[in-house]
């Protein structure tokens, strides 16, 4: 199934990248890093969606703008709960290796943790220590430790991040994607829970994040 749909957003691709070439109105500079686009294959976020991304910005000349951002910015005035927040609990299908170096939710709030913590560094305020705690169903990463947990994942050292799976030691898959509710509940309350409870956020010096 895999190859059909390799397959399919490769021809799709192929007749995208020959609009480009010839309508004017796009393959003009877009509004990600201001470069004509001419190859929709290596355009930032084309394939997202399905590749719809890349679709609608060739064919409708939309923008593009990571769904992350827009509800981060417009719904839930994102910045204002982290700066008030010490501990931030999110969830996501899948995490690996590019969860946070790519536009995902995971990463979008990630970088606004960051962004937070800069700010208040550069007006010299104290910093409080942020804990930023991922739930998903399968972890594909660093080796796990436990049935479920995810050891740091930081990759800067500012924010620490950790991360609890359902699949695939805790849960098989088939369990997970098919009994999820149980699962995740089960998974919060043997694990999540305790480690919140014993991470001491108050008294972590920032150097440890």
């Amino acid at each position: 199934i895999l190859d059909e749909l390799e397959a399919g957003m490769t021809n799709i691709a192929k007749i995208i990248n020959e609009h480009l070439k010839t309508n004017k109105n796009t393959g003009s500079a877009n509004n990600i890093d201001s470069e004509v686009v001419t190859d929709i294959g290596t355009m930032k976020g084309a394939g997202g969606a399905g590749g719809m991304s890349g679709g609608f910005y060739a064919l409708l000349n939309a923008n593009w703008q990571a769904g992350a951002e827009v509800l981060q910015n417009v719904f839930l005035q994102l910045d204002e709960r982290i700066a008030q927040a010490d501990i931030i609990i999110t969830g996501e299908g899948r995490f690996d290796n590019q969860t946070i170096q790519y536009g995902k939710t995971v990463a979008s709030i990630y970088k606004a943790m960051l962004k937070e913590m800069d700010a208040r560094e550069k007006k010299g305020i104290p910093q409080r220590p942020k804990l930023f705690v991922v739930v998903c169903g399968l972890y594909q990463g660093p080796p796990m430790e436990g049935p479920s947990y995810v050891p740091s994942l930081s990759i800067d050292g500012k924010v620490a991040i950790h991360g609890f799976a359902l699949s695939p030691k805790r849960f098989p898959a088939k369990a997970a994607m098919t009994q999820t509710a149980d699962c995740l509940k089960s998974m919060v309350e043997n694990d999540v829970r305790p480690f919140l409870e014993a991470y001491p956020v108050a008294s972590l010096p920032a150097s440890k994040l």
